[in-house]
């Protein structure tokens, strides 16, 4: 055998073995037989249903504990609606970059790689805590709270023991634990963390959907399209109930406050939440990476010839090889597929409807799902966690 034959044979041995790592469970070149029972549709739809609900928690956990979260940075409601607001521009910016390259490439590690951005957003969110920290109990306990003025009250809990008569409003700020400097860095820092969270929930829903579909027959799709939206409600109920967890602690563990959690003073512990998503989510990615860039029934979906169909394929792969374009044209290729692609999505009026029709429905139930919490705690004089608490058995129902 000379040696151009012993090359093509190594060549074909090389690609052989790549297409068979593909559809098998394992990273960093380990792919052990007994993982392989997880290398199927069914295993993946469970995961998947499990990082909707973590999705769908971390999403929800951040309404739950708004009014926390309000008083610790001493936002107001529209400081908070604009927040939200500005965090789904990265998503709109992102989405069609990252479903374009989620495409192409291996899509668990893209949802592996969203997942690390939410559990980052998490972390960051968690860290807030310390970089800003919460008013002196002192401090509110000398300011007292009075109904008839719940704004400015929250406004001028300070880190001062007793406030003089002679002192202002605009002398106060001062010595306010945030001022207006840092309340406009804190409001900067919370608009990436909730851009970071959508960005990794955005490549979760467009790269992980294809995924499924491919790795399904076609009649079974509905059915496991059905299964994922389902579960996928139980995200935002689990989110509540954590927040209504967590906020009955104090934000200061370090500190015992001679108030009960009812009263308009407290402070949850809103951070807790942020750090175990960020745990559950870190480890969770892990699992998602580990999943084959193709399924097994995804190949026989694509090609019932199974084997009479791997020659070509390391034919193709061979000439890829030998054929292979610089990588300036193959960023020009990918730049001019993915301005077709926009193009095709954009003249589809079935896409176009039913994007309108997500818009208004959002419209409708977002400011519901978002206001609701603090809706139960001003109006009903309820606790911030029995608020969340609340707003998470109305979504059940």
């Amino acid at each position: 055998m000379t040696r151009k034959e012993k090359k093509s044979v190594s060549v074909v041995t090389l690609f052989r073995k790549a297409d068979e790592n593909e559809t098998r469970f394992g990273m960093c070149g380990r792919y052990p037989d007994w993982l392989q029972c997880f290398a199927n549709p069914r295993v993946f739809l469970v995961a998947f249903c499990i990082q909707n609900i973590l999705q769908g928690i971390v999403f929800s956990y951040l309404l739950g504990t708004g009014t926390s979260i309000e008083r610790h940075f001493k936002f107001d409601s529209k400081t908070i609606g604009l927040l939200l607001t500005l965090g789904e521009i990265g998503p709109i910016l992102t989405a069609f970059w990252i479903s374009h390259m989620g495409s192409n490439g291996n899509r668990p590690r893209w949802m592996a790689f969203g997942t690390l951005i939410t559990a980052v957003g998490s972390f960051l969110g968690c860290s807030m805590n310390w970089v800003f920290p919460p008013p002196a109990l002192d401090a509110s306990d000398q300011m007292g709270y009075q109904f008839s003025n719940t704004t400015t009250q929250s406004r001028l809990l300070c880190r001062t023991s007793i406030l003089t008569p002679s002192s202002t409003s605009e002398g106060s700020g001062e010595m306010c634990t945030i001022d207006s400097n840092q309340r406009q860095w804190a409001f900067a820092g919370w608009v990436l963390i909730n851009s970071l969270m959508a960005i990794g929930g955005t490549t979760l829903y467009t790269i992980g959907t294809p995924y499924l579909d491919d790795s399904v027959k076609n009649k079974n799709s509905p059915t496991y399209f059905g299964i994922t939206l389902a579960v996928r409600s139980l995200g935002p109920v689990f989110g509540n109930f954590l927040s209504s967890a967590c906020v009955r602690i104090y934000v200061d563990w370090n500190t015992q406050p001679n108030f009960k959690p009812y009263d308009p003073r407290w402070i949850g512990a809103w951070w807790l939440g942020f750090l175990i998503m960020s745990v559950l989510l870190t480890f969770y990615a892990v699992v998602l990476a580990a999943f084959p860039r193709r399924l097994a029934s995804n190949a026989e979906k694509k090609d019932p010839a199974g084997v009479e169909s791997a020659p070509a394929t390391i034919s193709g792969s061979i000439a890829s090889i030998t054929n292979e374009k610089p990588v300036e044209d193959d960023r020009k290729s990918r730049l001019i597929e993915l301005k077709a692609s926009v193009w095709r999505v954009i003249r589809n009026p079935v896409i176009i409807c039913s994007c309108g029709s997500s818009v208004f429905t959002l419209i409708g139930i977002y400011g519901y799902i978002a206001w609701v919490p603090k809706y139960f705690e001003h109006e009903f004089r309820k606790s911030k966690s029995s608020a969340a608490l609340l707003s998470g058995e109305t979504q059940v129902s």
